[in-house]
């Protein structure tokens, strides 16, 4: 409006780009924290000539990937929100994601995790990419031969399989398995508290809270014992072959236990196989 371009005129707060009048923001303008760019300064950020040659005092020169984002950029990109975070990275390619997140949570102390994919073509998965991420926990020695001390943290390789639909102990077994596996990565819980009844339950835990997976609803009953005397929240998966959520069945533990639904895409495969 004219008297809002007065008012920032008679201020100095508009200037001339290109012969274009435009309005001239100042820190002091700003409400909350300044603004950030993502890039500073190309030395801080690198390259990806810098990327290959970080990638080359990890694994040496013969790894044949040139395509090698730099730490720093990924760095800079995290850097932006919290030391918690979790970093979903669906193009791996060599790793310098989870390196990134490695080496941040090293200087601040912070609790970020990753989840990095990636295909195998040329191997660059089981060659490169995981080969650099164990080394990163383990510590190695570069080109130089300095010896690069270890990253706090874990790490879990899985690999896509598929689960035959024939209704045999055989696939059974595999789909209980896999289904382990998924479901402990999305509660991140993997220490194993007991397995005794395997085909039938399982119960892990994290920091914070168990997990249980009750395999057939026969096994409910002993399930329920199993947990009575756990000292933290239980999450808890009850295969069925129906629609039943059990939630009647545990009336007596509200508050100690939460029922979650299993994945659709889990359950139809294994509604097919018990049917």
């Amino acid at each position: 409006g004219e008297n809002e371009a007065k008012r920032l005129v008679a201020e100095g707060k508009i200037e001339l780009v290109d012969g274009v009048p435009k309005r001239a923001i100042y820190p002091d303008d700003e409400e909350g924290s300044p603004f950030l760019p993502f890039w500073s300064h190309l030395e801080e950020t690198g390259t990806a000539e810098d990327g290959k040659q970080e990638l080359n005092s990890i694994l040496g020169p013969g790894h044949n990937f040139d395509t090698v984002k730099p730490i720093g950029l990924l760095k800079q990109l995290l850097e932006r929100f919290d030391n918690n975070i979790l970093v979903l990275d669906f193009f791996a390619g060599s790793g310098t994601t989870a390196d990134a997140v490695l080496q941040l949570n090293s200087r601040d102390d912070g609790s970020r995790k990753f989840i990095i994919c990636t295909n195998d073509d040329g191997q660059i998965c089981s060659n490169i990419c995981y080969p650099r991420v164990q080394r990163i926990l383990k510590g190695f020695k570069n080109q130089k031969g300095d010896q690069v001390e270890p990253k706090k943290g874990a790490l879990r390789y899985f690999k896509t399989d598929f689960v035959e639909a024939e209704p045999n102990d055989k696939n059974r077994r595999k789909l209980d398995t896999e289904c382990t596996e998924m479901l402990c990565i999305r509660e991140d819980a993997f220490e194993v508290v007991s397995d005794k009844r395997g085909d039938d339950f399982k119960i892990f835990r994290n920091r914070d809270k168990y997990m249980g997976i009750v395999f057939h609803e026969d096994a409910i009953a002993e399930f329920k014992n199993a947990i009575s005397n756990l000292d933290k929240h239980v999450n808890a998966y009850i295969f069925s072959l129906g629609d039943d959520p059990h939630s009647g069945e545990f009336e007596d533990m509200k508050g100690k236990i939460s029922l979650c639904a299993i994945p659709e895409v889990i359950l139809k495969v294994y509604r097919e196989i018990f049917k």
